[in-house]
């Protein structure tokens, strides 16, 4: 009969083999404490023991068997008498939409990064976090939903459609769960519907570094995770924001692309139509010849205007866009050019962006649309 110890023995063995390089990489990927090269690289048997030192049996066992799959090799022998290996002990419920799959994995790494065992999180769209082969859907998100202490909402524009996350939602709050709503831009708090609202539950929008400085504090707290120094924190949530920024600003980029009509993009429609304003098409200019596509409204606004207003005078041109900044702003968000992608700690806009996909048509304007660019930027040159 194997003992606990010799588990960790046989987990030390298989993984001291990967590289010092990914060691901290490869042990975070399953639930263990993150650390860095420098640690890993003096001893990665002393690296690896370190962090299954302060792990329960229940886990030590629910890793094994990861591992063992992983590594294609038999870690359990038999099991410890009293310990059961099925996957009973689920902590976190995430529910999604399967279109939101990739803001739920970005949300996991940030959870298991944090402390908690990579086998510990439901999640139905991630591999070896969902549905077990052989396995009914409906009892095991039944069993999951009823075994977590706390439920993740991911909420985007189309999460009230699917009939199963509603359901979840039902069963999350009849459950009385400690729930945390997570919003995709643009939702809003206001946007929330039924018995979980805003009028009942604080939500984090996901890209918001003051939300999951709260979020990553809560999460401490209810599961009595080990508290991470500053850097340490400081580098996961870094890492987090940077990928679901770019995944943010994909997915909106792409709606654009879907709701165009008959293959005519918004801006050749806009400049072939003429709706936009002299003042518009220049910021159009600035945007195409800057590169600049991010704008800061509220406490973020004065370094956009600063950059503004030093191409203005480079480009000899009189103040108009620094000067009436925040009702071109408002105007480029009405016509949908730019969009939210940051919120303050209240949930209002704090940066507006051009989504990728526009600027690249904006770079790849007609001939003749550009040259209604030149001759707006000619203008306001000759006005000075």
């Amino acid at each position: 009969m194997a003992k606990i110890s010799e588990i960790k023995s046989k987990i030390i063995e298989i993984l001291a083999t990967q590289s010092a390089n990914i060691l901290p990489d490869v042990c975070v990927k399953y639930g263990l404490d993150i650390g860095d090269t420098d640690e890993s690289f003096k001893s990665k048997r002393a690296y690896i023991q370190k962090r299954l030192a302060n792990k329960d049996n229940e886990f030590i066992i629910s890793m094994a068997r990861k591992v063992s799959e992983d590594y294609d090799v038999e870690i359990l022998d038999n099991l410890p008498i009293g310990i059961d290996s099925k996957d009973s002990n689920i902590l976190v419920f995430i529910s999604h939409l399967t279109a939101d799959t990739e803001y739920a994995r970005i949300l996991t790494e940030i959870l298991v990064k944090i402390g908690l065992p990579y086998n510990s999180i439901f999640c139905s769209s991630i591999p070896g976090q969902g549905i077990p082969l052989g396995q009914g859907f409906p009892e095991k998100i039944k069993t999951s939903i009823i075994s977590a202490k706390v439920v993740f909402f991911i909420f985007s524009q189309d999460f009230y459609k699917s009939i199963y996350c509603t359901n979840e939602m039902g069963a999350a709050w009849v459950l009385s769960k400690e729930i945390i709503p997570v919003l995709i831009p643009p939702i809003k708090p206001n946007d929330m519907k039924g018995f979980i609202d805003n009028s009942r539950y604080q939500a984090a929008t996901i890209n918001s570094e003051s939300d999951l400085n709260e979020f990553y504090g809560q999460i401490s707290r209810v599961f009595n995770l080990p508290i991470l120094d500053f850097n340490q924190w400081d580098l996961i949530k870094k890492e987090g924001l940077t990928k679901l920024n770019a995944l943010l600003e994909t997915s909106i980029g792409q709606s654009f692309v879907a709701a165009s009509v008959e293959k005519e993009t918004l801006l050749t429609s806009l400049l072939k139509t003429n709706k936009l304003s002299d003042k518009e098409i220049l910021m159009l200019a600035y945007i195409l010849s800057s590169e600049n596509r991010q704008f800061g409204v509220r406490w973020m606004q004065a370094g956009t205007v600063s950059e503004i207003e030093a191409w203005e005078n480079k480009n000899s041109i009189p103040m108009v866009i620094s000067t009436e900044y925040n009702k071109l702003i408002d105007n480029l968000v009405e016509r949908s050019i730019l969009i939210p992608t940051e919120y303050t700690d209240h949930n209002n806009p704090r940066k507006y962006t051009m989504p990728i996909e526009l600027f690249d048509e904006l770079k790849g304007l007609s001939k003749e649309n550009k040259e209604k660019l030149r001759s707006v930027f000619k203008y306001f040159k000759q006005k000075i």
